[in-house]
């Protein structure tokens, strides 16, 4: 019934979920934000006026659905200055592949760029096996 359940989500295009947040603010929130986020979180760096990077977020949202123990963040590159210094980003949709202990530290163990959808699952899958349970 869950999967069930979730096609019907993702064939509505149906995208409220709550793992999945747009981000404004400085990079002292952000790494708060992050390091309280127990476990996986994929951060989306993109530019909102870029129509590759909107229909690629409406993607995103629908692979948060499939996985719910997840959080996802979205930050504008353009909005979120502060946080786009800190992390090297040469082209947009960039995701990076944080995980943190749900306290105060966290780690970058992976990234992708571009909008493959199946590498992308692949990777949280990957990253969920080897560092999350």
């Amino acid at each position: 019934f869950k999967k069930f359940y979730t096609l019907i989500l993702i064939a509505t295009n149906i995208m409220a979920t709550s793992n999945f947040h747009f981000f404004k603010g400085d990079f002292n929130e952000f790494q708060k934000i992050v390091s309280l986020s127990k476990g996986l979180n994929v951060i989306e760096f993109k530019e909102n006026w870029n129509l590759s990077c909107e229909r690629f977020s409406k993607r995103l949202r629908n692979i948060a659905i499939l996985n719910p123990e997840v959080t996802f963040l979205s930050v504008d590159i353009e909005e979120n200055i502060d946080i786009s210094s800190h992390y090297p980003i040469s082209s947009v949709p960039h995701l990076k592949f944080i995980v943190s202990d749900g306290k105060e530290s966290f780690i970058e163990v992976d990234q992708a760029i571009g909008r493959n959808s199946n590498l992308i699952q692949q990777k949280i899958e990957t990253i969920q096996k080897n560092y999350c349970s």
